[in-house]
C-alpha cells in the first residue's frame, strides 16, 4: 500500500478524488467572482487588487460583494448578484468543512470525517467532549453526507 498522509483515501480513492477537486476548485470561484465584479465595474485591475490584497476567502466574498452590489443593484440584478454571493458563500462552507477536518474510515466500508473546531468548542476536557463523525458516500460523480 501507499504511503499516504490520508489513508482514508487509499480506501476510499473516488472520494478523495472528489474531494481533491472540490478543495482544488475553489479558487475559480473567486476568480470568477472577481472577473463578474471587475466587468460591472468596469475597472479589473481595482477589483483583483481589492480582493486578493487581504488573507481570508470570507474577506475576498465581503470586498466583492461591498464593491459590486450597487453596480449589479443599477442593472436591476442585485437579486442575483445576492444569489450567487451566498452560493460562493456556501462553497466556502463546504471547502472549509472539508479542509478542516480529519478523514475517518471504519471496517464497514463507510468513509467519514470529523469536525474538530465543533468538539473543541464544548467547555468539556478533550477526552469528554464528543466528535461526531459525519460520514459520506458518492452518488455518480458527487458526494452525499449521510446522517
Amino acid at each position: 500500500m501507499a504511503e499516504t498522509i490520508l489513508p482514508a483515501f487509499i480506501h476510499f480513492p473516488k472520494e478523495g478524488a472528489i474531494v481533491g477537486r472540490l478543495l482544488a476548485s475553489y479558487g475559480e470561484l473567486e476568480l470568477n467572482l472577481c472577473n463578474s465584479v471587475g466587468s460591472v465595474r468596469n475597472d479589473q485591475n481595482m477589483v483583483f487588487k481589492a480582493m486578493f490584497r487581504p488573507r481570508g476567502e470570507t474577506q475576498r466574498i465581503d470586498v466583492a460583494d461591498a464593491i459590486g452590489r450597487t453596480s449589479y443593484s443599477d442593472l436591476n440584478l442585485e437579486t442575483k448578484f445576492a444569489e450567487a454571493i451566498a452560493g460562493v458563500r456556501y462553497c466556502l462552507k463546504i471547502r472549509n468543512q472539508y479542509a478542516h477536518c480529519v478523514w475517518h474510515y471504519e471496517d464497514d466500508g463507510m468513509l467519514g470525517f470529523l469536525e474538530l473546531e465543533e468538539s473543541a468548542k464544548s467547555n468539556k476536557p478533550m477526552e469528554q467532549a464528543s466528535v461526531t463523525i459525519r460520514r459520506l458516500d458518492v452518488l455518480g460523480s458527487r458526494l452525499i453526507q449521510i446522517q
